[in-house]
């Protein structure tokens, strides 16, 4: 074969080609097609469907995140419950200001406030061991683990993240009444460890409700805000323990925990839940009324076009409990990410939970250290805004 002809067919069929994808492309897509294309995602249709950040999600934003308040004043509470009171010697003769308590007789000291001011001064557990009065808040913890992996997939059911905030929510506050009648170390430490367990779950909860109701541009935002509240739950801890300086410990639990019960009792009425969720369950026309509530008038006409047209596989979502944490084992990159952020949250829990709950120790008014404690914390959340 000659080179011209080899060149006139490499022409031939370079033209054909060209021709036949210039076909492709004025050809109309067939009508599967179209759907295929023009149906997008859940996630891109709340997008699309979400307006501005209006009034709507200010107050949504507000309400979802004020339950980390109350997280915050049940997390630190045994600052002042769990308090070594300060004393005094009303026998000089066997008693000095440096003498160890465990060593001379009950009748030579007594405490400056009333004995039920903490479960320290109540419960004789001032000559106890650090096993003793470290259980209680050890309790708490061990609590927070346990109910970590026991309630962080429940939101994905069909209880959905409002549900179980507000359950949660809700049972750690009735907890924190009951604990009141607690007679010992034990019973105490024990109920501590369900406030923990209930109370896990409320950060994860709110985080994923506030960032499933605004458009990406506004999630790092209302993430913001959630961490603000909690910081203005933690310093309102101090002025709620200095009201009742001269009463019992019992006291700084109730009033932290009534306000919690009518919150929750508020949210379960007018917090909206996350439309995500809906779509995952099937409740499209719920969604639909949901985003349009929130979204900008000129979006409901968009919001219901796209809604209508969920695709089946879309309708239902058929959940397995737990199956979101076997796919982090099942993705070697979500694993790693999931390791690296555990090693992070242990360095930074133990500073940022230690060094409050230790501040009782440093030598300083324990009101004021954890009001500044508080407020440095607020800088930090207004610059990452």
């Amino acid at each position: 074969m000659s080179g011209g002809s080899l060149r006139l067919i490499m022409r031939d069929f370079i033209s054909i080609n060209v021709i036949i994808i210039i076909i492709i492309l004025i050809l109309p897509i067939s009508d599967s097609a179209k759907q295929e294309k023009l149906i997008p995602s859940s996630d891109e249709m709340i997008e699309r469907s979400l307006g501005t950040f209006g009034w709507v999600e200010v107050v949504q934003c507000i309400l979802v995140s004020f339950a980390m308040f109350f997280d915050a004043q049940q997390s630190f509470i045994t600052i002042y419950t769990d308090d070594y009171p300060t004393w005094h010697c009303t026998n000089q003769t066997m008693c000095t200001s440096n003498s160890n308590i465990c060593k001379i007789p009950k009748s030579s000291w007594s405490w400056d406030g009333p004995s039920q001011k903490t479960i320290i001064s109540q419960w004789n557990l001032e000559c106890a061991s650090s096993f003793i009065t470290g259980l209680p808040q050890s309790s708490f913890f061990i609590g927070c683990l346990i109910g970590t992996f026991a309630l962080a997939t429940l939101a994905d059911t069909s209880l959905g993240r409002k549900n179980m905030l507000i359950i949660s929510c809700l049972s750690m506050s009735i907890t924190s009444i009951i604990i009141v009648f607690s007679t010992n170390v034990w019973i105490y430490s024990a109920l501590k460890f369900l406030i923990g367990f209930w109370r896990s779950s409320i950060g994860t909860c709110v985080l994923v409700l506030l960032t499933e109701k605004v458009s990406t541009e506004w999630r790092f935002t209302v993430g913001i805000v959630e961490y603000f509240c909690f910081t203005l739950g933690y310093t309102s801890l101090p002025g709620i323990a200095y009201v009742f300086r001269f009463s019992s410990w019992k006291n700084v639990y109730i009033w932290t925990s009534i306000p919690a019960i009518i919150y929750s009792i508020i949210g379960y009425f007018f917090v909206i839940e996350s439309p995500r969720w809906l779509l995952m369950q099937g409740r499209n026309q719920e969604a639909i009324a949901m985003l349009k509530g929130m979204s900008s008038e000129e979006n409901d006409d968009l919001t219901s076009s796209l809604l209508l047209n969920v695709p089946p596989q879309q309708k239902a979502s058929v959940f397995q409990l737990y199956s979101s944490i076997a796919k982090l084992f099942e993705r070697s990159w979500a694993l790693k990410r999931m390791v690296a952020t555990m090693v992070l949250g242990i360095g930074i829990g133990m500073v940022y939970f230690g060094m409050p709950l230790a501040v009782g120790n440093l030598g300083f008014d324990i009101y004021l250290a954890v009001v500044f404690n508080g407020l440095m914390e607020i800088p930090s959340c207004v610059a990452t805004y």
